[in-house]
């Protein structure tokens, strides 16, 4: 996903919920979400970040991705209220670049 073939990590984390069904799937359901983030279908992003989030409710990544996500689909309400949990977990609700 990191280096830019969001598809080709999309395939690995499916194969791997297939693979071990029973293994927790909260951060893989977290990756797989950044990555539709990252190809644009946001739509599939925001219901795999929603999943993550049943089983990792306080992963602070996957609240940063969500509140992107809606705030691309133009549903800033939703997108406020995930800032809003976000900084409930956390001061630092964007991380600096690294440059």
């Amino acid at each position: 996903m990191w280096a830019g073939a969001p598809d080709v990590a999309i395939d690995h984390f499916e194969r791997s919920l297939r693979l071990d069904p029973r293994d927790p799937k909260g951060a893989i359901l977290a990756a797989n979400g950044i990555a539709h983030f990252f190809a644009r279908r946001l739509d599939q992003a925001r219901t795999m970040l929603l999943l993550s989030l049943q089983e990792h409710p306080g992963w602070v990544p996957t609240h940063r991705y969500l509140a992107a996500c809606y705030a691309h689909l133009g549903q800033l309400d939703e997108a406020k209220m995930m800032i809003k949990r976000l900084r409930a977990l956390t001061p630092v609700v964007m991380p600096k670049a690294d440059h």
